[in-house]
């Protein structure tokens, strides 16, 4: 496993490179990238929606999709989703040591 596999990458915003359009040169760009570093795009739904079209242009990909949550959330106040991401959480318990002198 390489050292870039180990780590845990996130890649997110607004590329203008419009997923949906794998058969055009900037979508081809596009899943190059994701197919080339084994990463998955969180965001499957358009992220710009105008009269004229549907794309989905504001990504978010990572190599590791199991330990997020996906968003996006549609403001009203731009022709653009707004996406984020949480990470899952997972509660770790650590017991105490009483250190008394």
């Amino acid at each position: 496993m390489g050292k870039l596999q180990k780590q845990t990458w996130i890649l997110m915003g607004d590329l203008n490179l419009n997923r949906f359009d794998t058969n055009k040169r900037k979508g081809k760009i596009l899943k190059d990238l994701e197919e080339g570093y084994d990463l998955g795009c969180l965001i499957i739904s358009p992220t710009r929606i105008t009269n004229l079209s549907s794309t989905l242009i504001d990504v978010l990909l990572t190599n590791r999709p199991d330990i997020f949550k996906k968003e996006f959330y549609n403001p009203e106040i731009s022709d653009h989703h707004l996406i984020y991401c949480l990470m899952k959480e997972k509660n770790i318990t650590v017991q105490s040591k009483n250190h008394l002198p």
